[in-house]
């Protein structure tokens, strides 16, 4: 896979294809969270490159409660920038993309259905616990992913923060705020 895999030429000729085969009837919108002036400029961004390559969209702002409503509850979207907090650190997004989930209310509120490739490859990783297999499935997910893309992950993860070990910090640092309690750190000498 490329390390830039966007191709403008590719995405007019996906999107003339898109047309052709189900023709777009009415206005499509972009639903967002209306409180986050970051957001709204990344939104009105995505809205100037789908008309660059003919994509006329419409931009929908919503109050957070009625946005996870609609996405999550309702799954009345066309396209959404929404956010979803992963279980735990392991960062498994096969909720998203389980076709017994793709009910109103369940986890696959994306409606992702009928890609058997995709599944098997979640269900053999599921199966195994050796890391090498699992690397190897994953990546195989990634491609496929890829080839199919349901969605366009902009991933934000949690901020880390490394520490050297002779650094004593009396407080857990929190990643957003290293510095916070500086004055109490103390460096041991080795």
């Amino acid at each position: 896979m490329p390390a830039d895999p966007f191709s403008l030429d590719k995405a007019k000729a996906f999107l003339q294809s898109a047309k052709t085969e189900r023709p777009i009837i009415g206005k499509i919108s972009l639903k967002f969270p209306e409180d986050d002036e970051a957001v709204a400029q990344a939104c009105g961004l995505i809205q100037k490159q789908l008309k660059e390559i003919g994509l006329e969209i419409e931009l929908a702002p919503r109050p957070r409660r009625q946005l996870r409503r609609e996405v999550e509850e309702e799954n009345n979207y066309d396209l959404a920038y929404y956010s979803w907090d992963f279980a735990n650190e392991a960062y498994w997004i096969w909720p998203l993309l389980d076709p017994a989930a793709a009910v109103p209310g369940g986890r696959n509120f994306l409606g992702y259905l009928n890609d058997d490739i995709l599944s098997s490859l979640f269900r053999k990783t599921m199966t195994h616990r050796e890391f090498a297999v699992i690397k190897q499935l994953t990546h195989e997910i990634h491609d496929r992913l890829y080839e199919q893309m349901p969605f366009i992950p902009l991933w934000q993860l949690d901020t880390h923060v490394a520490v050297h070990s002779t650094l004593n910090i009396p407080v857990t640092i929190d990643p957003l705020l290293v510095f916070t309690d500086v004055e109490t750190w103390t460096l041991e000498k080795k």
